[in-house]
């Protein structure tokens, strides 16, 4: 793989992903990202389970653009797995992806529903302030 990416031949992903090599390239998410922004994020989503969401969101310090896109692509396909940034999930929705952030405020379960609410109203989000307020009143119907 390392060959592969030298020589910045794109069937590298193909390569890590058909043999799970994502911990392979922990240390060249960077030159992955160069390649092919798209397929790299898609790669490394892939592997999610072997190259933990923590490994990846810290080598990508600082874009935020490809930090949502990864994380997008990881709770697509198990939306527990990368729960430990949903938080942060709810911001990036918010800035790159308004339309999804509907949809994931009512998948996941695992984001601080104030600060949800706070980071929705101060973007004058109103739908999703809405679908927030109705999460609140349900979880209190059931506990009340």
């Amino acid at each position: 793989a390392q060959t592969l990416l030298r020589v910045k031949d794109k069937s590298v992903f193909q390569l890590i992903e058909d043999k799970g090599l994502q911990v392979a390239i922990e240390s060249q998410i960077e030159e992955l990202l160069a390649l092919d922004e798209h397929r790299a994020v898609e790669c490394l989503a892939a592997g999610w389970d072997s190259l933990s969401p923590e490994t990846v969101v810290t080598s990508l310090e600082g874009r935020r653009d490809i930090i949502h896109l990864y994380l997008d692509a990881v709770f697509s396909r198990d939306f527990r797995a990368g729960a430990k940034f949903h938080n942060l999930q709810v911001e990036l929705y918010a800035d790159y992806d308004k339309d999804g952030l509907l949809g994931f405020l009512h998948h996941s379960v695992d984001y601080d529903i104030h600060h949800a609410f706070t980071i929705c109203k101060a973007r004058g989000l109103i739908q999703e302030q809405v679908s927030i307020v109705f999460r609140i009143q349900s979880a209190i119907h059931y506990t009340g």
